[in-house]
């Protein structure tokens, strides 16, 4: 499974695809939200919130027309009503 392309693991959408999908992007989303925010347990509050609400949301992702950290950050913004 850990040679599969982000967009299949996404559809897949099982436990463990999404454990391959967390293990690729951690870092760089983890870096971003560092950057964002200068309170390390606020960074890692919402680290967490982005990968709960990414798992709830895989059947969003778009695949090749879009990039998983990038996607997963869109995740945690706050949807317009």
């Amino acid at each position: 499974m850990r040679d599969l392309p982000d967009g299949e693991l996404a559809t897949i959408g099982t436990r463990e695809a999404f454990e391959v999908l967390f293990h690729r992007h951690r870092t760089p989303v983890f870096q971003f939200i560092s950057r964002q925010v200068t309170d390390r347990a606020l960074a890692e509050d919402l680290f967490q919130t982005v990968f709960l609400k990414a798992f709830r949301s895989l059947s969003s992702f778009r695949g090749a027309m879009s990039n998983v950290s990038f996607w997963m950050m869109s995740v945690l913004s706050p949807t317009p009503r």
